[in-house]
């Protein structure tokens, strides 16, 4: 399962909704892990306490109705208890039902077997969660309970706020720094303590907790706060005047339902977050994705009916505000990726390692590559890491975030073999300066998603792209595959007219795009401007199968440059009024 931070809204279908519905809710901030302080965080009380705040200033929560369980008050006993007396027993039909969690997240193998994709239950990590010498894990709130516990709440509006990590790669977060934070712990280290095998590469999940649906009579909304691939994290905000530490995705929902004024005629719906939350969060140097999930049918619908159902709670709501500072660090320029070259136990460290043949090797080859520089564990954008193993010499590759991206056995060191990895870091180094191309707040609101609604493909599959614009334009559409290649797919040799009108549309259409070797993780980024946006870079290459390709060296440093140059340089055409973008990472699998 995916590291996420999710916000579920879980819809009973009734027709009846009484002025006096009650507002209640249970929040849960665990900053102390009693068995493993070295897992501690530092704003998940922050982000508990904010939410009571706003839940009562803003959307009229009563003080009485709002239970806080905070670090060591928060155990598994606790929360299953306070659940189920004050969400289950203390509301009836018609009410609304809040729980919030802030703390760290992970996973487990299954237990019931109902988790065909992965074989993993997601688990949130109370402060009493304890590994046995068994590997047991006791002392969590599973996905299975969770669904038990919302099932319990038929017929009310039941919201579910996650702001924690679930990682499918088993990898700790690399070298954290004071600046940022990852709620993810990696119970694979707690279980096997001092061994230091690699553990295998998880297939990325996607069931992003739609173990919560409670049945066919109702429907649930999910938010994300990141792809599958990225980690939920807490970083420093100033929250009305205050320098505090938060997660990401909490503060951005502080900001827009207390500050923002998300919505028209003193209402937010549903309609209006999702939109609100498109578009990447930025910790200092990292990034997360939110994504969004659920039924139309939902968005027009008043959250927790806000100003619609009681007239106090209306009335609060007009004089309450959160004035939040979003940190906004977008790369505004081509820059090189920085790599950490070191050892796998290094790493685990978050700390330099010495210096030995193996890693001098591998430091002179990521220095010989034009799109590469060399960092340390201070400050870096990804990670190679190696480590002898059974007798072999492991390498692969790490985001930042933590999660393993490929990984290879070397019977040497050189360019030949190295191959593989060095061209997965030149992937990341054009997703990297790709995703500084944004434009949020655009009035095309630009989405794009894949046609069969799965982010992962088999080889020999056919696929397309649904993209969706508010405003008619110029679709371009530039994908990034596993080895680092960049192609434009649309326009193309088949369809060269790319002039799309406002609402949705498949591209490419007539061009049928297939699923080849080799597989991996896949990157699109899609454009829809006033005018066609030229690529003379693109425009110079062989239109091979109908598609152009540029494969590496100055062509594709000349690429990216001219792109963030239309957009930030002297004269930019890009003016933020006449475009709009968003990108999209799938998975291609065997």
């Amino acid at each position: 399962m995916n590291r996420l931070m999710l916000f579920v809204a879980v819809w009973s279908v009734f027709s009846f909704r009484p002025a006096w519905a009650e507002r209640v809710a249970l929040l849960v901030g665990v900053d102390k892990y009693t068995h493993y302080p070295q897992f501690d965080l530092n704003g998940c009380e922050n982000d508990a306490r904010a939410m009571a705040e706003l839940l009562q200033g803003k959307f009229g929560f009563r003080p009485d109705k709002t239970r806080i369980l905070l670090s060591k008050e928060a155990t598994a006993a606790a929360i299953e208890q306070a659940f189920r007396e004050h969400l289950i027993e203390g509301t009836r039909p018609g009410d609304v039902a809040l729980f919030f969690y802030s703390g760290h997240g992970s996973q487990v193998p299954d237990q019931n077997g109902d988790e065909i994709d992965d074989g993993k239950d997601e688990i949130l990590c109370p402060t009493d969660i304890l590994i046995g010498e068994d590997k047991s894990v006791d002392n969590v709130v599973r996905d299975d309970d969770l669904q038990r516990w919302t099932q319990a709440l038929a017929g009310r509006e039941t919201v579910v706020i996650f702001d924690c990590c679930h990682s499918g790669t088993g990898l700790r977060s690399f070298g954290e720094t004071s600046r940022s934070k990852a709620r993810y712990m990696p119970l694979e280290s707690l279980m096997s303590p001092g061994v230091r095998s690699l553990p295998e590469l998880a297939r990325p999940s996607e069931r992003n907790y739609r173990e919560l649906e409670p049945g066919a009579a109702q429907m649930v909304t999910l938010i994300a706060a990141c792809q599958s691939d990225e980690k939920a994290r807490e970083a420093s905000f100033q929250v009305n005047g205050r320098e505090e530490t938060h997660g990401a995705l909490t503060v951005k929902l502080l900001k827009g339902l207390g500050g923002d004024g998300l919505g028209g005629n003193g209402k937010i719906l549903y309609r209006d977050i999702k939109k609100y939350l498109e578009g990447p969060l930025r910790t200092h140097d990292d990034v997360q994705h939110p994504q969004y999930e659920g039924p139309d049918s939902v968005l027009d619908r008043d959250i927790f009916l806000a100003m619609s159902a009681a007239a106090p709670a209306a009335a609060v709501a007009a004089s309450y505000s959160v004035a939040v500072e979003m940190p906004d660090e977008r790369n505004t320029r081509l820059g090189p990726l920085r790599v950490w070259v070191d050892s796998f136990g290094a790493m685990e460290q978050g700390t330099d390692g010495p210096d030995s043949p193996d890693k001098k090797a591998l430091l002179a080859l990521v220095a010989a590559q034009p799109y590469l520089e060399a960092a340390g564990a201070a400050g870096y954008d990804a990670g190679l890491f190696f480590e002898q193993t059974g007798g072999s010499l492991v390498a692969g590759t790490v985001m930042r975030g933590g999660s393993v991206t490929r990984r290879e056995t070397l019977s040497r060191i050189d360019a030949a073999a190295l191959a593989p990895l060095l061209d997965e870091l030149k992937r990341m180094y054009l997703v990297r300066n790709l995703e500084a191309i944004d434009n949020p707040g655009s009035p095309y609101g630009v989405d794009i998603r894949l046609l069969s609604g799965s982010r992962r493909l088999q080889v020999g599959e056919r696929f397309s792209f649904m993209i969706k614009s508010a405003k008619p334009g110029y679709l371009t559409l530039i994908g990034i595959d596993c080895q680092g290649s960049l192609t434009l797919l649309f326009p193309n040799q088949y369809e060269p007219n790319n002039f799309v009108a406002a609402g949705e549309v498949e591209a490419p259409r007539l061009s049928g795009l297939k699923i080849v070797p080799p597989v991996g993780r896949e990157f699109v980024k899609a454009f829809v401007c006033e005018k066609p946006l030229e690529i003379p870079v693109l425009n110079r290459q062989d239109s091979a199968g109908g598609f152009r390709t540029v494969t590496g060296g100055a062509d594709v440093e000349e690429l990216i440059e001219s792109l963030i140059r239309a957009k930030t340089g002297a004269g930019a055409e890009l003016s933020p009024a006449t475009w709009g973008e968003d990108s999209l990472v799938f998975y291609t699998i065997e």
